[in-house]
């Protein structure tokens, strides 16, 4: 259909087509063409809208995250210029770009992402051109952050172990070892699509927060329960001891303004009273360097007839 149409679609095709053996492999295959179909849709709803103005489509495949580009002319007899421009995920940055494929990465202030573009790409009737924005995956949980989350949790339930709160600190431990299970599972699922993969980091990151939530209520536990509290508690707390208060804060703020003004009114008086010594100075080397003009005045005083 896309061939009596007269649509290039051989670069688009030229991946999707390749020989697959895993599991994995099919799947990226199959949302290669899944992307390819959803263009191809756009396509035939633009031409029977009567349209011809370009088209353009994105997607997303597995591996490292790419981000497929499509662009489409539907025209048949006529070049177009098409205007690409296309957001990336809010999590992405520069630094995790391996490979722009062509495009131009500029950011949106407004909206705080990222986006590649490229302007007045030329189109030749029917021709159809793929950009891959291959990105490096970011969407996943360090694994030092979750063995960190379950050694403080079980370091605390090893101090309670012989107290009467272990049963209550152990109901919220169990729950967090399963959630710290099932991140580590989920994360190594390949046979989820990028799309879901991309879904459950976001999804982990909530789970994340929710944990240290509770590893706080174990350590207030442990806390009631006498026992010593755990490092982090202990650096939390040194911390915060060591923060000025509010009001110490603004004692030291007013002391610095006084000293400030203190200091600009030396300044001041110190350069009025230079100032004054310089005229004078001034004046006394010109009368030592210019006599004759005094006793000058005098005789023309006296032919007037001044008084002396």
């Amino acid at each position: 259909m896309a061939g009596n149409e007269g649509y290039d679609l051989k670069q688009v095709f030229e991946k999707a087509l390749t020989e697959s053996t895993t599991v994995k492999d099919i799947r990226l295959r199959t949302e290669e063409i899944n992307s390819v179909i959803e263009l191809l849709q756009e396509l035939f709803e633009s031409k029977f809208g009567g349209k011809d103005a370009p088209v353009v489509s994105t997607s997303v495949e597995g591996g490292s995250v790419v981000f497929r580009i499509f662009a489409a002319n539907p025209a048949k007899v006529k070049p177009q210029k098409v205007q690409i421009k296309n957001y990336l995920l809010e999590e992405v940055k520069p630094r995790d770009i391996m490979d722009l494929n062509g495009l131009e990465l500029e950011y949106d202030a407004e909206k705080s992402l990222y986006y590649v573009y490229k302007n007045d790409l030329e189109l030749a009737p029917g021709e159809v051109r793929a950009f891959r924005v291959h990105v490096e995956d970011i969407w996943f949980v360090a694994q030092s952050i979750l063995t960190d989350l379950r050694e403080r949790a079980s370091g605390i339930l090893s101090r309670l172990e012989k107290s009467e709160y272990y049963a209550q600190a152990k109901a919220i431990g169990d729950s967090i070892f399963s959630r710290l299970d099932y991140i580590v599972t989920s994360q190594d699922d390949d046979s989820m699509s990028r799309e879901q993969h991309i879904g459950l980091y976001r999804e982990n990151v909530k789970t994340v927060a929710a944990i240290k939530e509770d590893i706080a209520k174990m350590e207030k536990i442990l806390v009631t329960a006498g026992g010593p509290p755990a490092p982090e508690m202990l650096a939390k707390s040194r911390i915060k001891a060591n923060e000025p208060t509010k009001t110490m804060t603004w004692i030291v703020i007013f002391l610095i303004v006084i000293f400030v003004g203190l200091l600009a009114g030396v300044l001041f008086f110190t350069w009025y009273s230079q100032t004054k010594i310089s005229k004078e100075e001034l004046l006394s080397a010109r009368k030592n360097a210019f006599p004759e003009s005094t006793a000058q005045k005098g005789k023309e005083e006296d032919k007037a007839g001044v008084p002396k």
